[in-house]
């Protein structure tokens, strides 16, 4: 019956590709000899340059067939590690592996020929730990092709790219990807770095908003690692930086991780929930070092409770939990409320005083604080699954600043309270 249907139908029904590891690909290439050349394609749409590059016409172990220009490079066939190539779909390149001389050679070896019709998601990393490996231009434009596609502006014989993430690569080399002719229509970019110059921020703002097309960029990613220098308070993000992406209208995610906030509040963040009211996730998540100038309160949950109806996860540098005496009345949803997640920040927060210093010789009133803060935040996320103190990048989320358990002991009375609450609503 296998052999009677469409290799075609049969992969439709086997595979998933949410669910499917590369180990499953090689069984059902050994199960049917009929399914042997399309499975072991598809493997091919998920690579690692490194296991690509050892089908490359290219004599690592012999230092005469490699040159600084390329021409020394030995040329057998690129017949097959082209045939591969052409299946890629997503490709991730760590700069360790490809030294600066072999990118040259790959280069010139692969001039004007486009080497991944179908390439859609692109990843760069340098580990800046064993030392950086430049990034060489020409092997940018064997990956992207981008030489080939200025010969031609109306036909594009290739995929556009549509997500790249970077990490640990140069703003400088990270901006020249952006402006390339296949990379304009990005749905999704994710950038880190060791971000170093106050410049380089505006730099990507700029650049992303004279390059991206309006209609399809949907998802931006800014972390700053922290061994960056010098120190966030000086690396400010500013509402300037946010406003350069205004014009985004269809954005979902929005992300700035590890960088100063002193000059954003409430005004500001609900500037941004009027931006973009597609939002499903916002995140802006100063070290903990920082502290804002400017007050962020639940006013600023509110503003994205009221403009964003897709919100999904939300984290704010929160300085103050108090809610307000009235209890928010919402538009009317055409849809079910999805599930959200808020993170309330890690800094030295004002919330502090709301939730443990103000109470902690009442516990009555603490227990009334905790329930006024669940029903208003269910009255504006009514599928609150939880809030979780410090951030959505945090390595230890139990781990306490100010003492063992005061904010955690708090944190898990709320959700107390919060499910409490969920289970009433669901039995009434």
């Amino acid at each position: 019956m296998h052999e009677a249907l469409l290799i075609a139908d049969i992969l439709g029904l086997v595979f998933n590709d949410n669910a499917l590891h590369p180990a499953d690909l090689y069984r059902c290439a050994l199960v049917c000899r009929h399914w042997r050349d399309t499975a072991v394609s598809k493997l091919w749409e998920d690579v690692d340059f490194e296991n690509l590059l050892r089908l490359f016409p290219l004599d690592r172990d012999d230092p005469d067939t490699i040159s600084g220009d390329g021409h020394g490079a030995l040329f057998r066939d690129l017949n097959l590690f082209s045939s591969h190539a052409m299946s890629v779909r997503r490709l991730t390149v760590s700069l360790k592996t490809v030294p600066e001389i072999e990118q040259r050679s790959i280069a010139c070896l692969t001039y004007g020929a486009i080497m991944y019709p179908s390439l859609q998601h692109l990843f760069l990393e340098d580990h800046p730990q064993d030392g950086r490996t430049d990034l060489v231009l020409d092997f940018i434009y064997h990956l992207l092709n981008d030489r080939a596609n200025n010969t031609s502006e109306s036909h594009c014989p290739t995929a556009l790219l549509r997500s790249f993430q970077s990490k640990n690569i140069p703003i400088p080399d990270v901006l020249r990807i952006l402006r390339m002719r296949r990379a304009r229509h990005l749905h999704s970019v994710r950038i880190t770095a060791a971000i170093v110059h106050s410049n380089d921020l505006s730099y990507i703002s700029r650049s992303l908003r004279e390059t991206m097309d309006t209609h399809t960029f949907r998802e931006v990613t800014v972390a700053r690692t922290l061994q960056s220098f010098p120190p966030p308070r000086d690396m400010p993000l500013s509402l300037e930086h946010l406003r350069s992406l205004s014009s985004f209208r269809h954005l979902t995610r929005v992300e700035f991780i590890n960088f100063g906030v002193a000059a954003l509040g409430d005004i500001e963040y609900a500037a941004c929930a009027a931006w973009w009211p597609q939002l499903r996730v916002f995140s802006v998540e100063p070290p903990v070092s920082t502290e804002p100038r400017e007050p962020c309160t639940l006013e600023a949950v509110e503003a994205f409770a009221r403009k964003c109806p897709d919100l999904e996860r939300l984290s704010l540098p929160l300085q103050s939990i108090i809610p307000p005496e009235y209890t928010p009345a919402l538009p009317l949803r055409s849809r079910p409320a999805p599930a959200v997640t808020i993170y309330a920040g890690g800094g030295r927060m004002a919330m502090i005083g709301d939730l443990y210093w103000q109470w902690s010789d009442d516990p009555a009133a603490k227990a009334r604080h905790l329930k006024n803060l669940a029903v208003y935040l269910l009255a504006l996320f009514p599928e609150l699954e939880c809030v979780y103190k410090g951030t959505s990048t945090d390595l230890d989320p139990d781990w306490d600043m100010y003492g063992p358990g005061k904010e955690r002991g708090i944190w898990m009375e709320f959700a107390v309270s919060l499910a409490a609450l969920k289970g009433n609503t669901k039995l009434g």
